[in-house]
């Protein structure tokens, strides 16, 4: 047995349009909050996002799985150099907040606006931010929320984010690792086909979809956003 790194996307590209503060208590959100299930034996992971302002209607392409795999040293020896992946450059800002279970609440219902406070891990937030990569290693088991807030009163924006984690695994040197590698691009497979029909507005078919996805693999974290 050998250990191996690979890439495991846990969130799909996904483009969320925000509303400036004022104009959300009329209609609309100014924060939305992703779930993240990190995979069995991650070792770090990574969200990278872009933010225009909310003329900007195009859904920008940030490509993070892709670049990763590429660069990625599946022996865990050479280390990812945050600088050569790529996002879009951003005309916009947004506050990006890493939070527990106990936090996502309170974030959501806005408990800053009233004097309040809640928790969030430092070394997974941005704020004011108009596009970066974020890599992150001291968060690395259960389920996370990204809090994704518009700082703005009164101008809307669009962001687009994606993330992926990075897993490390025991593979068998006599070759049995194939048999993995076919289960989770099988599973890739599904999934994104479930993510296509979610998207559609076709939910029964999504969730069958992304069910039959989890029955290759359940490295793939993002396909539990679906279900």
């Amino acid at each position: 047995m050998k250990k191996k790194r690979k890439t495991v996307q846990i969130l799909a590209p996904q483009a969320f349009y925000l509303n400036g503060g004022a104009r959300a208590s009329l209609g609309g959100k100014s924060r939305v909050l992703i779930p993240i299930d990190l995979p069995v034996n991650t070792v770090e992971w990574y969200y990278a996002y872009t933010v225009a302002r909310s003329e900007n209607t195009e859904t920008a392409s940030i490509n993070l799985l892709a670049q990763l795999t590429k660069i990625l040293d599946p022996t865990g020896v050479s280390a990812v150099v945050t600088g050569v992946l790529l996002t879009p450059t951003g005309s916009g800002v947004c506050d990006i907040y890493l939070l527990d279970q106990n936090s996502a609440p309170k974030f959501k219902d806005k408990v800053d606006n009233f004097g309040g406070s809640f928790n969030y891990v430092y070394s997974g937030t941005r704020e004011n931010a108009k596009n970066n990569t974020v890599q992150i290693k001291d968060v690395r088991t259960g389920r996370w929320f990204l809090g994704l807030k518009n700082p703005s009163l009164s101008e809307g924006i669009n962001l687009t984010i994606e993330a992926v984690a990075v897993i490390e695994e025991n593979i068998n040197t006599q070759g049995n690792s194939q048999v993995y590698e076919m289960d989770d691009q099988k599973a890739i497979t599904f999934g994104t086909l479930g993510w296509n029909a979610y998207q559609r507005g076709e939910y029964e078919k999504s969730l069958e979809l992304s069910r039959k996805a989890l029955e290759f693999s359940r490295n793939q974290g993002w396909i539990y956003n679906i279900t």
